[in-house]
């Protein structure tokens, strides 16, 4: 505050969870994390500290300038303290292989939150009724509306209320962008995927909200 004459706090710009929730536990273990702790990366910014130092969706955060992480308020208490500029090294687990990115902490913006909007739905709509949604390609219009830079995923247009993706937490308006990896592309492509899956053994998904915010959600049928 004496310095720069306001607060200033360190920034990554990521989008992350804490794995001991147990949805995330189980998006974490798919990405073949046997931790019981850590921070799952939902969402990586562009442009942003994180995205220039390599941190991709799916890396769990286990360790901030050698300090373990055990839970999410701590890296992002560990983060905001941190003098902008300071070169830290974030020890990260992907796809079960430990590696080291060291690189500088950011400036926190002063306004980083993403702000709601609406959501209009969109051709090409098909029903899954193994997931209980139906689902809408997206189109250049739902694109600029999502903050996209391009089209690509599936809107959900309509849930049932007591299908498995309305348990795993997927609600009306959000954006599927890929199912175990694999990018959607249209409502067809989507349906084709969900057929070919083990809903039994579960599948993960990436979702965009119409603030531009993504996370990581387990649909899994219940045993």
């Amino acid at each position: 505050m004496i310095k720069y004459g306001k607060v200033v706090r360190g920034y990554l710009g990521v989008g992350i969870a804490d794995v001991r929730i147990p949805m995330y536990r189980k998006v974490a273990r798919s990405f073949h994390f046997k931790g019981k702790h850590g921070v799952l990366v939902q969402q990586v910014m562009r442009n942003t500290p994180a995205a220039k130092a390599g941190i991709k969706k799916g890396d769990i955060i286990v360790a901030f300038d050698g300090k373990k992480v055990m839970r999410l308020n701590e890296l992002r208490n560990e983060v905001a303290q941190t003098r902008p500029g300071t070169k830290v090294t974030l020890q990260v687990v992907r796809d079960g292989k430990t590696l080291n990115l060291t690189f500088p902490v950011g400036t926190q913006p002063a306004t980083h939150q993403l702000a709601m909007e609406g959501v209009s739905s969109g051709p090409s709509t098909i029903a899954s009724h193994s997931l209980g949604i139906t689902v809408s390609t997206v189109t250049p219009a739902l694109a600029r509306q999502y903050h996209m830079s391009t089209p690509h995923g599936v809107v959900v247009t309509r849930l049932d209320p007591n299908g498995i993706a309305a348990s795993a937490g997927i609600s009306p308006g959000e954006v599927i962008l890929s199912v175990q990896g694999h990018r959607v592309n249209s409502a067809a492509q989507f349906d084709q995927i969900i057929m070919k899956a083990n809903l039994a053994r579960g599948v993960r998904m990436s979702l965009r909200s119409p603030g531009g915010s993504e996370q990581f959600v387990f649909v899994q049928h219940s045993p």
